[in-house]
């Protein structure tokens, strides 16, 4: 919600007086905000101006795909130039909440859309989670080695090697957040643990408290400022089982200190991790 008032009072956006209406204020286009997924995109344009320094003048919003169905809609399209005629980032937003199957769907939605107008970026969110791909310099199926760590800033020409760093300099610190917001993030975490039933509910729970274990440990761990976190994926992973080595190493370290938080290693794979 901060990024919204952010955008209102950098009027990028208005919300209606009953607060289901959005307009858009550069596109001069309006939506109706009580649609959850609508909430997301709001979010993501301000970020994308606010965070990014992208120019709300090369943002737009519902871009008809070509050779896609008719009712085939990119949600954002941030564009090199201000004739709007070079796509740069393809933004597929979801509502909270979708399942694992929903978000691989729309992951492949939006890569269709952006190889369809020949985008260099995706990003995929549905608020708490949310992947990067660098579509343009990969092959139209690759799915694993073209994920980054985060788009790059307005003016830069790479992508950075990670997304979040000690107080935030030059890319993102974490944030604290709600109860409720924690809640969600650990039934997801849960349920892609779970697999739908392939793996035995206690057996998920347990892989899950050693994830929570790493994160705050590694939250923990005295860094400078402007030294990223381990616990992130990487652009230089590039689809390899390095984001396992280094939890895997947190894991150790963690344990070290005190040998009876947890008895067994880590039973996940690359996979199954990236899954979370």
């Amino acid at each position: 919600m901060e990024l919204i008032q952010q955008g209102i009072a950098q009027k990028l956006i208005t919300l209606s007086e009953d607060g289901k209406t959005i307009t858009y204020l550069h596109q001069n286009k309006k939506y109706r905000y009580s649609d959850p997924e609508e909430q997301i995109r709001a979010e993501n344009y301000c970020s994308l101006v606010i965070n990014y320094g992208y120019p709300a003048k090369r943002i737009d919003f519902e871009i008809r795909v070509p050779r896609r169905t008719p009712n085939d809609l990119a949600d954002i399209v941030v564009y090199e130039n201000d004739e709007l005629t070079a796509p740069y980032i393809v933004v597929e937003c979801k509502k909270p909440d979708i399942s694992e199957a929903e978000f691989t769907q729309a992951i492949e939605q939006g890569f269709g859309n952006a190889n369809s107008i020949k985008a260099h970026y995706l990003w995929v969110t549905e608020g708490a989670k949310e992947n990067f791909y660098n579509v343009a310099d990969y092959p139209s199926m690759e799915r694993n080695e073209n994920i980054i760590a985060d788009l790059p800033r307005y003016g830069q020409k790479t992508v950075s090697d990670y997304k979040y760093v000690k107080g935030g300099k030059d890319g993102f610190d974490i944030e604290v957040l709600t109860e409720k917001a924690l809640t969600q993030l650990f039934k997801k975490a849960h349920d892609a643990l779970w697999a739908g039933g392939k793996r035995d509910p206690s057996q998920a729970f347990d892989e899950l408290d050693k994830l929570i274990f790493c994160k705050i440990w590694d939250e923990r761990k005295h860094r400078k400022i402007g030294e990223p976190y381990d616990f992130q994926i990487y652009t230089s992973d590039k689809g390899t089982d390095k984001l396992l080595e280094r939890i895997k190493g947190i894991y150790s370290e963690g344990r070290a200190k005190d040998a009876e938080v947890f008895k067994e290693d880590i039973r996940l794979n690359i996979n199954v991790l990236m899954a979370n």
